[in-house]
């Protein structure tokens, strides 16, 4: 007894199924890298704002350093270099 024939039409609605199940991954993978990428972005901001606060207080100390040593060597609580 010969097999019949799979209807054509069923087999494309299945592969069409698919293709529309993969598309919608795709989309949602799409979107998930988008928001690591947002993600990243915004760490990257912070670090880069970090290394601005580190070189400010930097600044900052060096300012009150010489200016302790300025106060020392007034009250002679240094020697003189």
């Amino acid at each position: 007894m010969a097999e019949e024939p799979e209807n054509l039409t069923l087999v494309y609605l299945r592969i069409d199924n698919a293709l529309k199940h993969q598309s919608t991954r795709m989309d949602e993978m799409i979107e998930r890298v988008g928001r690591l990428e947002e993600g990243v972005a915004r760490l990257r901001q912070d670090i880069a704002g970090l290394h601005t606060d580190f070189a400010g207080l930097s600044v900052r100390t060096d300012r009150l350093d010489r200016r302790l040593e300025r106060v020392e060597r007034r009250l002679d609580l240094s020697p003189v270099s």
